[in-house]
């Protein structure tokens, strides 16, 4: 087979480029032609995952970047432009190359690229929730005008859905939310690592690891050790990421008085061993689409404690079995699941081996089979 990938950027550190690494270097490790074609330059010199010598990469170098999320009219007209750039020089590439399967994660190509004939069955993944956006407005301070905007863009990329082959949501509870979707499938993402060696669940560590935003819930979680740090002396809680939010979590942990037990730091290609040091993850995002650190966290046998954020965490952890969920944004909740977790070295190890084994659900050969599955069924229906 000859698959192409539609992205923005590979070189970025987030959940999208995580999970194409993987499924990208899966399919070109088993001998298949893989192509991932960027909308921009890479931003880094260096991609944040690992993705097989084998893939061949395209840089369209259209430049997004320069006129996206503003209003002016000097810039949407700009955009529009961009956009008929980006078409036709897709199109150039991908008759080209003639792939059986080009798959889209929601670049600005997903408005026309369902109407290029090159001959390939076109795909949709979907790597956030349905009302993420919506609910990201309800704790950012947007302009009216700007939310009006994100609105019509999120009403296009809809309108456009139904056009495709197969649309790819990561969860059965996202699912839902869609509605009359022709053509919906829910296939998750796969764990990037099984180390061999598992956590003790002994060390007094808590881990959590994510972007320093809004998104995430930070603030909660802090306000959360607060209520339980005093009741286990000697235990710590690390956080890796970075962002916008880093000053203002700093005058948080000061106004706690956490400073000697609360550390943040950035983020580390290390995190795997940051996760086999740790004893209990814990996660207290207010919205998700499929959140990899906790079967990351979970493939390394520590147990978690989330928040029943939209969408994820409650298919994945299986509530009292390797971890717990509480109410979303239930501090109090939140605090008293950690602290149970933190004074009972027999529950976390149990947990943290019932996780390790739960977790296996996820492996790479299990989810990169469902994908060539969903091949075999479209090459079916040509």
């Amino acid at each position: 087979m000859k698959i192409v990938y539609c992205m923005i950027d590979c070189s970025l550190n987030g959940g999208t480029e995580r999970t194409i690494s993987i499924q990208a270097s899966y399919f070109a490790k088993h001998g298949h032609e893989v192509h991932i074609i960027t909308e921009e330059i890479p931003e880094y010199d260096k991609n944040m995952y690992y993705f097989s010598d084998k893939i061949q990469f395209h840089y369209l170098d259209i430049g997004y970047r320069e006129v996206d999320n503003s209003i002016s009219p000097l810039k949407i007209w700009r955009r529009i432009k961009k956009g008929q750039e980006h078409k036709l020089t897709l199109e150039r590439l991908l008759c080209q190359l003639h792939p059986d399967f080009t798959i889209s994660v929601f670049g600005h190509e997903v408005s026309f690229l369902y109407s290029i004939k090159d001959g390939s069955r076109k795909i949709l993944q979907y790597h956030f929730s349905r009302f993420a956006r919506s609910i990201e407005f309800q704790y950012n301070g947007v302009s009216v005008s700007q939310k009006l905007f994100t609105a019509i863009k999120e009403w296009r990329k809809r309108r456009f859905i139904n056009r495709y082959d197969a649309f790819v949501v990561l969860t059965k509870e996202d699912a839902k939310f869609w509605g009359n979707i022709r053509n919906l499938y829910v296939i998750t993402n796969a764990i990037s690592f099984i180390p061999e060696k598992s956590s003790t669940c002994l060390n007094k560590q808590v881990i959590s690891v994510g972007r320093l935003t809004v998104q995430k819930g930070y603030d909660m979680l802090l306000d959360a050790w607060s209520r339980v740090v005093s009741m286990h002396p000697g235990w710590k809680l690390v956080i890796y990421g970075k962002g916008d939010d880093y000053v203002k979590l700093q005058v948080i942990i000061q106004q706690y008085k956490l400073g000697d037990s609360v550390h943040i730091f950035p983020p580390t290609r290390d995190i795997v061993n940051k996760y086999l040091e740790s004893s209990v993850y814990v996660m207290s995002s207010r919205y998700e689409g499929f959140p990899m650190v906790l079967p990351e966290a979970m493939a390394c046998g520590v147990p978690c404690v989330s928040f029943d954020a939209p969408c994820g965490p409650a298919e994945i952890i299986s509530d009292g079995e390797d971890g717990f969920i509480t109410p979303l944004g239930d501090v109090q909740r939140l605090a008293e699941k950690l602290s149970l977790l933190m004074s009972d070295d027999d529950l976390r190890i149990k947990m943290g081996k019932n996780a390790r084994r739960n977790v296996m659900r996820y492996s790479v050969d299990r989810i990169m089979k469902q994908w060539v599955d969903l091949f075999e069924a479209l090459k079916g229906d040509i």
